[in-house]
């Protein structure tokens, strides 16, 4: 949900932006953005009133704003997981005979090196 800010302090209008609740767009037809089950919210934890007069309000809008941060990070690594890497080569278990000799070549030389 996109709250205005009070009076000088508000981004949205500065912005062009209506306050509102952001939603995805209706699919497959739908007129009801809401019925889609698999809509997720996050929140910031913020409260929105950070007083920087004093060392303890500096420190404590600190703390605040180091909550956001973290749960910005926390939400886009939920939010934008990689895809599983594809398996390259031979997953089958089994060794062409081209390969099973080369293996017995690699394992003669170790053993000529002593290793």
């Amino acid at each position: 949900q996109l709250v205005a800010g009070p009076g000088d302090f508000d981004a949205l209008a500065r912005l062009g932006i209506p306050a509102g609740t952001l939603t995805a767009p209706a699919k497959n037809g739908s007129t009801d953005a809401s019925s889609d089950s698999s809509t997720q919210t996050y929140g910031l934890g913020f409260s929105g009133t950070l007083g920087l007069g004093s060392k303890m309000g500096a420190d404590m809008a600190r703390s605040q704003l180091l909550t956001v941060l973290s749960s910005l990070q926390s939400t886009y690594q939920t939010t934008n997981k990689p895809l599983a890497p594809q398996t390259v080569g031979n997953t089958s278990g089994t060794a062409s005979p081209y390969q099973a000799a080369q293996l017995a070549n690699y394992n003669l030389a170790l053993s000529l090196f002593g290793g």
